[in-house]
C-alpha cells in the first residue's frame, strides 16, 4: 500500500511539474483579410555577393546594407493590391579583397504599387514590373496581428558583366 502511495505521489508531482503556462501567441493565419492594413517598415537588411572574373581570377565583392530612419507606408488591400511609398536611409558597407572596406549612405525613395498574391507555401508574390524594392516571391518568416517579416534570396548572373550574384533581403513591417 505504501508503494502505491509513493507511485501516486510521484505521478502527481510529474504531472504538476510538466504543466506550465503556454505564453505562445496563438496561430494567426496568413489571409488577405488578416494582412490588409497600413504598415511601417520596422527593419531592413540586405546582403549581396558579386563574383566577377578579373583576367582569370574570380574576385568577390560583398556589401551589407542596413536601413534606418524609415518614413515608408505600405498599404495592403484585401483586393490583392498594394502600394509602398516613402523614403529611408540605408548604410552600405562594401568590401573587396585587397581593398579597405568602404561605407556609404544613401536616401532611398520608394514609390511602388501593384498586385500581391498569398501563396500556399507561406510566401507572398509581389507583382510590379517597375519595382526596385519588393518584387517576386518573398517568404513570410513571421506573421502576427501586428507585424510580419519577409525574406528573399536571389541568385543569378548579370550578362553584361558576366558576374554571378547572390542577394539576401530581410524586411519587417509593423502595423500602424
Amino acid at each position: 500500500m505504501k508503494s502505491i502511495k509513493i507511485i501516486l505521489l510521484l505521478l502527481v508531482s510529474i504531472t504538476l511539474t510538466n504543466c506550465g503556462d503556454n505564453n505562445e501567441e496563438p496561430a494567426y493565419p496568413l489571409t488577405y483579410e488578416n494582412i490588409s492594413g497600413t504598415y511601417n517598415i520596422q527593419s531592413l537588411s540586405i546582403y549581396t555577393e558579386t563574383t566577377t572574373l578579373v583576367g582569370i581570377i574570380p574576385v568577390t565583392a560583398k556589401a551589407n546594407g542596413v536601413g534606418d530612419t524609415f518614413q515608408v507606408d505600405m498599404i495592403l488591400n484585401t483586393d490583392k493590391t498594394y502600394s509602398i511609398k516613402g523614403e529611408h536611409r540605408i548604410v552600405i558597407t562594401t568590401s573587396v579583397p585587397g581593398v579597405a572596406p568602404t561605407t556609404t549612405q544613401e536616401i532611398v525613395v520608394i514609390d511602388e504599387s501593384g498586385n500581391y498574391t498569398i501563396n500556399a507555401d507561406n510566401s507572398i508574390t509581389f507583382s510590379d514590373q517597375n519595382a526596385d524594392f519588393l518584387s517576386g516571391d518573398l517568404n513570410v518568416t513571421v506573421f502576427t496581428a501586428n507585424n510580419f517579416s519577409l525574406t528573399q534570396e536571389i541568385e543569378g548572373t548579370e550578362p553584361l558583366t558576366n558576374s554571378d550574384f547572390k542577394v539576401n533581403l530581410a524586411v519587417s513591417f509593423i502595423r500602424k
